[in-house]
């Protein structure tokens, strides 16, 4: 723990979460890309849950929730900007048609390409906000597992459906589904920091868990939780909370060195910034020329790429901290010690 009450582990999972979310959209190795896939998103809905203070009062929780709906809105007015500015008006890559299913899909909470995180999440609290009280934790630990298992069946009526009205209604199936996982992650919080908080880590224990989510990742249906693919509803559950384990315990791990540390505590408390602008507004495609121009061999070409883009959003998140500390310096009332 910090001083601000942080569980740095926390912080560092969702820094590695952010990682595995660069190198998802950047790889071309199928079954790297399955692997990733198979727990990264379960990963942030379940450390959400982890953090998640039941004891507070409704109020404070709404406040919460408001919070991640008015950063879904301001993310969704800069990617319609930008899709109208630069793919429309500029690349001609979009079409007024296209222009127009953006609007529509943000309305209906259904979120424009990353952006669907938000709502899901928003959605999620929302229902844990509503069932969840103070002495709850097991009824949410097991309507969590249940419902997970309606979300998926839910999932496959999204899947077969060809009618547009219901992207609507797969907004709120991907809002079961991160409910699910975040209750998992109330329900389960002794559990999660106790592995947090254990001094000795098995790095053999370690190695044999991302092996095992490797293969069986690989072995089964694909898993995409953006678009309601959930594969086989027990594997996908089982791997989901497999790698937020496993992405713990390596977080506590890589906490013992120091710039690794810095470095994803930096990723995981930017995590929303990072998620929005890696992959929509071109920085990944800057960094694909200008790696893709020095680098031919494709493997390496993506380890560098990934490497380039993590420097980059490294580097605007630095910014934009020093910024906000300007601006806390200009906001303070003269003769205020900081």
């Amino acid at each position: 723990m910090t001083g601000s009450n942080r569980i740095e582990e926390v912080d560092i999972s969702k820094g590695i979460g952010m990682v595995l979310v660069i190198t998802g959209h950047l790889c071309v190795s199928a079954s790297l890309r399955n692997f990733i896939y198979s727990f990264h998103m379960p990963l942030f809905f379940i450390l959400s849950g982890i953090v998640y203070n039941i004891a507070r009062t409704r109020a404070r929780k709404a406040i919460q929730i408001k919070k991640i709906l008015t950063k879904y809105i301001e993310w969704s007015g800069i990617y319609l900007v930008f899709d109208y500015i630069v793919r429309y008006s500029v690349e001609g890559t979009r079409t007024k048609h296209e222009l127009w299913n953006e609007v529509v899909y943000t309305i209906s909470f259904y979120g424009v390409s990353v952006l669907w995180f938000l709502s899901a999440l928003t959605i999620g609290l929302a229902f844990v906000l509503l069932i969840g009280q103070k002495s709850e934790k097991f009824y949410l630990l097991c309507g969590g597992g249940g419902a997970y298992f309606i979300g998926a069946v839910c999932s496959k009526l999204v899947l077969l459906s060809e009618f547009k009205g219901v992207i609507v209604f797969a907004a709120v199936v991907r809002g079961i589904v991160a409910f699910s996982w975040i209750s998992l992650g109330i329900g389960l919080q002794k559990v999660f920091l106790k592995i947090v908080h254990e001094d000795r880590k098995s790095v053999v224990k370690l190695a044999l868990m991302w092996g095992v989510i490797f293969i069986v990742s690989n072995e089964a249906k694909p898993i995409e939780y953006s678009g309601l693919e959930l594969g086989t509803p027990i594997i996908s559950f089982v791997l989901g909370i497999m790698g937020s384990i496993a992405t713990l315990y390596l977080a506590k791990l890589l906490s013992k060195i120091e710039i690794l540390k810095h470095f994803l505590i930096v990723f995981g408390r930017n995590s929303i910034f990072i998620m929005a602008t890696h992959q929509y507004l071109h920085i990944n495609k800057f960094v694909e020329i200008c790696v893709g121009f020095l680098i031919k061999t494709q493997t390496i070409r993506m380890v560098c790429e990934v490497i380039f883009l993590c420097a980059i959003e490294y580097i605007l998140c630095d910014c934009i901290q020093r910024l906000r500390r300007i601006q806390g310096t200009l906001c303070q009332p003269p003769g205020t010690k900081m």
